[in-house]
């Protein structure tokens, strides 16, 4: 349980950076937005690691 709290303060850094590079300047919004989907999906698969086998299932892996 500890690596899950380690990867989610990693995984909240990220999300943060992100938005703080929009606003910068440095990247559009519509590319934070896809990153910050990124971001909250490794958060679910890390605190619900079964939504990966199912996903998994679905493309036939």
């Amino acid at each position: 349980m500890l690596i899950q709290f380690i990867l989610s303060l990693i995984l909240l850094l990220a999300l943060w950076l992100t938005w703080r590079r929009v606003k910068q300047g440095a990247i559009r919004r519509v590319e934070a937005i896809v990153w910050s989907l990124v971001w909250i999906g490794g958060a679910i698969v890390i605190w619900h690691p079964e939504v990966a086998t199912t996903i998994a299932q679905l493309v036939g892996v």
